[in-house]
């Protein structure tokens, strides 16, 4: 039986070896920077230069439509000043931020797996913890997510974050839930969560309040200058992810209610309704609706609500990329873990 010691040096070897094959693993994905400029991310960069230089890139979306993809930027402000200080770290060169990018996300893998391993190492749940961590970082929708530099690991990883904080220091889990969302708002689909505390009386209302500032400071503090500079592009820019059409860049199929619901093929003019862009979302929203109710029926707790709303969100969506996969992948270890929990009570 190994004495205390060397357990702990045990465990300290697993993570370092875990972490050498990320670093590996990653490397030998490496796409040059050359390559990757029909990705995202070129654009995403230049969209942060433009910032830089005073032009609003959300406006380019007002010479196009809610439904066809023109390369619009569609994330939040926080995001691009966030690329914009890598880029200047870079000396504004996209081979240069390509580098430091890599940099900047395998930091974030690496917290990532710290958040899930010290979750199930605080329930003694060392080996599984390792598991859990390991399949988060090494599963193949992570490490294409990494090579194409793709913001979802970094989001995800303040998501967990959040979540590993939120029964401990709550108003610097909601701060993390904003920075979160600042990166990538598709965190919103764990957005019941946090209004939870109030409505199940775990918060008193000034509290609740606070929290909610706390959260949409990282927010709204970048926002409100595009919001004033050209209302209604910034607001198109934000709704054309639930907008736009059917969609998927890995060969996957698409189609699922839109041909049921409406001509997903028709050409959207000038003359389109918001109305006939939303309605291929309507059984995600019935689904997702279902898996509110069941929560704050509390027929289910946080951990299933949040995978069954991922889940959901990547079943029903009319567009589908891999990288939403990449955020089922630590809840379910989440999952896991309180499924663990309770049979070992029962």
């Amino acid at each position: 039986m190994l004495n205390k010691k060397a357990l702990t040096l045990l465990e300290l070897a697993s993570i370092a070896l875990i972490f050498i094959t990320v670093i590996i693993v990653n490397k030998s994905n490496y796409i040059k920077s050359y390559n990757l400029l029909d990705h995202d991310i070129y654009y995403e960069f230049n969209q942060a230069i433009e910032i830089k230089d005073g032009i609003n890139p959300y406006q380019r979306i007002l010479r196009g439509d809610l439904y066809h993809n023109n390369k619009y930027a569609t994330l939040l402000p926080s995001y691009y000043y966030f690329l914009l200080g890598i880029a200047a770290f870079s000396q504004f060169t996209f081979k240069g931020f390509v580098d430091n990018y890599r940099s900047v996300l395998l930091l974030f893998e690496f917290i990532g797996f710290g958040v899930i391993y010290l979750k199930f190492r605080e329930n003694d749940q060392k080996a599984l913890g390792l598991f859990a961590a390991s399949f988060f970082l090494l599963n193949r929708w992570t490490i294409g997510n990494v090579a194409l530099l793709k913001q979802d690991v970094i989001a995800i990883t303040l998501l967990l974050l959040s979540l590993y904080f939120l029964d401990k220091k709550t108003r610097l889990a909601y701060l993390f839930f904003g920075l979160s969302l600042a990166i990538k708002h598709l965190g919103l689909l764990a957005l019941p969560i946090y209004i939870a505390p109030l409505l199940f009386k775990k918060r008193s209302l000034k509290d609740f309040l606070l929290d909610i500032l706390v959260m949409l400071f990282p927010i709204m503090s970048f926002s409100i200058i595009y919001l004033i500079w050209n209302f209604k592009a910034f607001i198109y820019s934000m709704l054309f992810s639930i907008t736009r059409k059917n969609d998927s860049t890995t060969g996957s199929i698409t189609t699922g209610y839109e041909n049921l619901l409406t001509d997903s093929n028709m050409a959207f003019s000038s003359s389109y309704s918001m109305f006939s862009l939303l309605i291929p979302r309507l059984p995600l929203l019935v689904f997702s609706v279902f898996n509110l109710v069941l929560y704050f029926a509390k027929k289910i707790n946080w951990s299933l609500y949040i995978m069954f709303a991922f889940i959901v969100f990547v079943a029903l969506n009319p567009v589908y990329f891999d990288q939403y996969i990449t955020w089922i992948t630590p809840l379910i270890a989440f999952t896991a873990l309180d499924w663990k929990k309770s049979n070992t009570n029962s």
